[in-house]
């Protein structure tokens, strides 16, 4: 948002903070939005419940998961090395199989290559409260 004490900024200054994504509420959005914080925030449980944000392009669905993530950043922790997320997001392979959605859940959340296969084992450095899947 530009303000009246920006008026003092240079030209370059004034026009990046102009033309820089900026969050409008709206009722969807918060809504969303808080739905998303109240599912993060519910006891873990077998069968999680999930929450699918459908829309048309340009309507607000990547901002909102932006401001999400924005709110739990990743914290990383350099006693253990260990970086900690409450929720990591990635976006579906544009040639979603299964192979594709699983590789990059893996990378998403930062697990070592696997060299190709499906078969995972070894360990992440990354511990997720929650996995957004933005397609």
């Amino acid at each position: 948002m530009v303000s009246e004490a920006d008026a003092d900024l240079d030209d370059e200054t004034r026009v990046a903070k102009i033309l820089a994504d900026r969050w409008v509420h709206y009722p969807q959005g918060e809504a969303a939005l808080t739905r998303m914080a109240e599912l993060l925030r519910g006891a873990r449980r077998i069968r999680m419940p999930s929450l699918l944000v459908v829309g048309e392009p340009d309507v607000g669905k990547t901002t909102i998961l932006k401001k999400f993530m924005h709110a739990h950043a990743p914290i990383f922790d350099a006693e253990t090395g260990r970086t900690s997320s409450e929720v990591v997001a990635m976006e579906a392979p544009p040639e979603a199989d299964e192979a594709r959605l699983y590789s990059a859940i893996l990378q998403a959340i930062g697990a070592p290559e696997g060299g190709g296969s499906l078969i995972w084992s070894g360990s992440c450095t990354c511990s997720s409260g929650a996995l957004v899947l933005a397609c």
